[in-house]
């Protein structure tokens, strides 16, 4: 059986063999939820220590990896193939939530340290707008094709059967691989001492 056949039997839960793979996805769960909890506190630290300043190479690499498994599971089939994707995508969605905030949040402490005015209360409440507009809009870049995807995945499930979740999957895959390549475009700040 073909890994868009499992991931089909996971998701619509199917098939004479869905206690297997309810199985099998509850063990990825639970392994990918470690492994995203250890690399996201080790990202963490890393950037608060300020070992790692200049994100955008390590988000487009770990968007790589991404971009290679999801890309080879349109090639590589079994069951150890879909352990291996589902564990492994921790490794850049540990990325995905992680980097995007932090350089929202150190632009804005750079900007804050680099305004000097007099009217302090006008300034906190122009600040504070301005912080929840760029988190909010943040959030939709995230939401939005999340609405797309379910809409898109949901067509070509009906209209192409199993073979569809895999060219989803397949389409995913060269989605990270974009995002990997407009990450090096990043404008980093300069002269702040976390530069992200």
């Amino acid at each position: 059986m073909g890994l868009s056949e499992q991931w089909a039997s996971n998701i619509w839960l199917s098939g004479p063999l869905m206690g297997f793979f309810v199985a099998i996805n509850a063990d990825v769960n639970i392994l990918a939820n470690v492994a995203q909890l250890i690399i996201s506190l080790i990202i963490a630290l890393l950037m608060n220590r300020g070992i790692l300043v200049r994100v955008r190479f390590v988000w487009s690499a770990l968007l790589v990896f991404g971009a290679a498994l999801l890309i080879g599971s349109k090639f590589i089939t079994g069951a150890w193939y879909a352990y291996l994707v589902g564990i492994g995508m921790a490794v850049p969605i540990s990325g995905i939530n992680s980097f995007p905030f932090a350089i929202v949040g150190t632009y804005n402490v750079s900007q804050e340290e680099s305004s000097c005015e007099t009217a302090e209360g006008d300034k906190k409440k122009k600040e504070s707008l301005e912080v929840g507009s760029q988190f909010g809009l943040l959030n939709l870049f995230i939401v939005v094709p999340q609405i797309i995807c379910t809409l898109v995945i949901g067509e070509l499930r009906s209209s192409y059967g199993d073979e569809g979740l895999s060219w989803a999957i397949f389409a995913a895959g060269i989605s990270f691989a974009v995002a990997a390549v407009i990450a090096l475009f990043i404008k980093e700040a300069r002269g702040h001492e976390q530069t992200f």
